[in-house]
C-alpha cells in the first residue's frame, strides 16, 4: 500500500494535467473510462499511420531480431492474418516446434507494439529450455507477460522511431504519449488492487453494487 501510495502521489501532477486536456480536448466536463481510452489512444499525437504501414511490421521484428543474430525464418513461428477482434493472440501447440501468431493487424503505432507483444510471447517459447521452470514454463504469469512487454516496449526507444521514419520533432511527443500511456496502466492496476483490498477487508452488503 504504501507503494502505492507513493505512485499515485508523484504522478499526481501530471495525471491531473492529462484529465484536464481530456476534458477541453472532448469538450465534456465529466471524464469517464471509455473517454480516457478514446484520448489515450487518438488524441496525443497526431495520426503517423503512414510512418508504420502494417506491411511493414514482420520485416520490422525481424530486423531486431537480426541484432540478437536471430532470424524470424529460422523460428518454429508461424503468422497468419485473421479477422479477430484483437490485434494479434499467440497460440504455443507445442514449445520449439509449433508456435502459431493469428494477426489482424492495422495501419498504426500501436499494431506494430500489439504485435511486438505477441512476438514475444512466441519468441520465450521457441527455444524451451530446461535450466529454468519459469523459462520453460512462463510462470508466475507475470513473468510471462514482462518477457512480451521487452519486446513490445522496444517499440518505444528512440533508435527504433528513428529507423522507422519518425522526426526528432514528433520523438518528444512519442515519448510523452507513451509515459502518459504507461501511467494511465499503472493506475489502472492499482485502482483495481485498492477495490480488491477493499473486498476482503468488508465483505458485507452486495458486491456488485459497489
Amino acid at each position: 500500500l504504501q507503494l502505492f501510495e507513493m505512485i499515485l502521489a508523484k504522478t499526481h501532477t501530471l495525471w491531473k494535467s492529462v484529465i484536464n486536456i481530456a476534458k477541453e480536448k472532448l469538450n465534456t466536463e465529466v471524464i469517464n473510462p471509455w473517454d480516457l481510452s478514446y484520448f489515450l489512444n487518438t488524441q496525443l499525437i497526431k495520426n503517423t499511420d503512414n510512418i508504420f504501414p502494417k506491411d511493414k511490421i514482420i520485416e520490422s521484428f525481424n530486423g531486431i531480431l537480426k541484432k540478437f543474430k536471430l532470424n524470424l525464418s529460422d523460428l518454429p513461428i508461424r503468422i497468419k492474418e485473421q479477422d479477430i477482434p484483437y490485434g494479434g493472440l499467440c497460440f504455443i501447440f507445442d514449445p520449439g516446434k509449433d508456435i502459431r501468431i493469428l494477426a489482424n493487424p492495422n495501419n498504426g503505432h500501436k499494431w506494430y507494439a500489439t504485435l511486438f507483444h505477441e512476438f514475444g510471447h512466441a519468441l520465450q517459447f521457441s527455444t524451451p529450455s530446461n535450466l529454468s521452470y519459469t523459462l520453460a514454463t512462463g510462470e508466475p504469469s507475470f513473468f510471462l507477460e514482462a518477457m512480451a512487454k521487452i519486446f513490445e516496449n522496444f517499440t518505444g526507444e528512440d533508435e527504433w522511431l528513428t529507423s522507422m521514419g519518425v522526426e526528432d520533432n514528433l520523438l518528444i511527443d512519442f515519448n510523452r504519449s507513451i509515459l502518459i500511456n504507461r501511467i494511465a496502466k499503472i493506475r489502472s492496476i492499482i485502482a483495481q488492487s485498492l477495490f480488491e483490498i477493499q473486498l476482503y477487508q468488508d465483505q458485507s452488503g452486495n458486491i456488485d453494487l459497489r
